[in-house]
């Protein structure tokens, strides 16, 4: 395992995976989201986000967390292995509510 993504519902976890996975690996951990979002909560173009999306599979050993639908092909046929996390509906609603920020 070089190359892993973590996906699945939207509060159901995938960070905090990612994040004890790359303790556990060692492996670099990169966020979909901080691809995407400025620190001022504005969004990146498609283009800029392909791009660093590009340069991040490019690399020979990472773990990626998040959905992001439309590059769901590109880093499934770029990674090793995939971990789903099928978590119930009502855990995935408490995950989003007990965010912070």
């Amino acid at each position: 395992m070089k190359k892993i993504i973590v996906i699945g519902c939207p509060g159901g976890g995938k960070s905090t995976f990612a994040r004890a996975l790359q303790k556990k690996t060692g492996l670099p951990l990169y966020h979909l989201d901080m691809l995407y979002w400025n620190a001022d909560r504005t969004t990146v173009s498609r283009d800029v986000f392909d791009s660093r999306l590009d340069d991040l599979l490019k690399k020979d050993e990472w773990i990626i967390d998040g959905n992001y639908g439309r590059t769901m092909e590109r880093r499934i046929c770029a990674c090793d292995t995939v971990f789903f996390l099928d978590i119930p509906v009502d855990v995935c609603l408490d995950g989003i509510k007990s965010r912070k920020g």
